[in-house]
């Protein structure tokens, strides 16, 4: 009997997961792995009613996909990794990664952890007075000096470079410290919308600096039309300006006068 009820909900997850997959345009794959249960709970609160979540046994995941008979889930499922789940959604695959990535949050480093990029001790007064933590500062190799009773950097000091272990002595001074550096989020890896699949990496764009690139390159067009000689619609004005500058300039060197520009004037109409 107890065989039988596990039989029958892995195939009613396997079902659900397929209905689904027909409901929805965006589907994601996510890596819980090292995610508190409470940053993953904020998360789905804050995305209640625009996605549907599905944490589940890979092997079901696979399955579900796989009966889907959509070649891009199939392929999909290939990229499961860690502690997997499913978000759907018919938000954008950009869009909802941009969500996620909005949700993340900052906590205090563990020992045995790698650092996500170089942690630095920088150089300045401190609220430490001298006592025990000398010994650690020199383990760490941080010179420091006391004034009015408080420890103070002499200079930065690199604690842990980027990708290393964080060892104990190192994760305790940057809890001191008030460094938090390791990013807490759900970790989407992989999305297909409308049958595209895209990676991270590819999702991972900043609409700032994409905006700022646009403008720039609106820019480089801009002048580059007028450095052609191109005359359209949005720099007509402009060249129409900047003859007439241009015209001004000429007649100031040589002397003309706005009289004398007047009377030939009167002879080219005349000829």
């Amino acid at each position: 009997m107890k065989t039988k009820a596990v039989a029958k909900w892995k195939q009613k997850e396997i079902g659900e997961l397929k209905e689904l997959t027909s409901r929805y345009k965006t589907v994601a794959i996510v890596d819980l792995k090292n995610l508190p249960n409470k940053q993953l709970q904020i998360a789905r609160k804050k995305l209640r009613g625009k996605i549907v979540f599905k944490l589940t046994k890979k092997s079901l995941i696979i399955k579900a996909f796989k009966d889907s008979g959509k070649e891009f889930l199939i392929k999909l499922s290939t990229y499961l990794s860690g502690t997997p789940a499913v978000i759907f959604t018919d938000i954008d695959a950009f869009e909802l990664f941009r969500l996620l990535k909005q949700n993340r949050q900052f906590m205090a480093a563990k020992p045995g952890q790698i650092a996500p990029n170089d942690l630095w001790a920088r150089a300045g007064p401190t609220s430490f007075v001298p006592g025990p933590i000398i010994s650690d500062l020199g383990k760490l190799g941080i010179k420091n000096k006391v004034e009015a009773g408080k420890i103070v950097f002499i200079s930065d000091t690199l604690l842990v470079k980027e990708g290393a272990v964080i060892n104990e002595t190192a994760a305790s001074m940057l809890g001191k410290l008030g460094i938090e550096p390791i990013e807490v989020k759900v970790k989407m890896t992989y999305a297909t919308d409308d049958g595209e699949i895209y990676a991270a990496k590819v999702m991972d764009i900043d609409p700032v600096e994409i905006a700022n690139k646009i403008r720039q390159a609106a820019r480089d067009a801009f002048s580059l039309t007028i450095g052609l000689g191109i005359v359209n619609k949005e720099n007509a004005s402009y060249l129409i300006g900047k003859a007439y500058r241009d015209t001004k300039a000429l007649a100031d060197k040589i002397g003309l006068s706005k009289g004398d520009v007047q009377a030939l004037k009167s002879e080219i109409k005349e000829e």
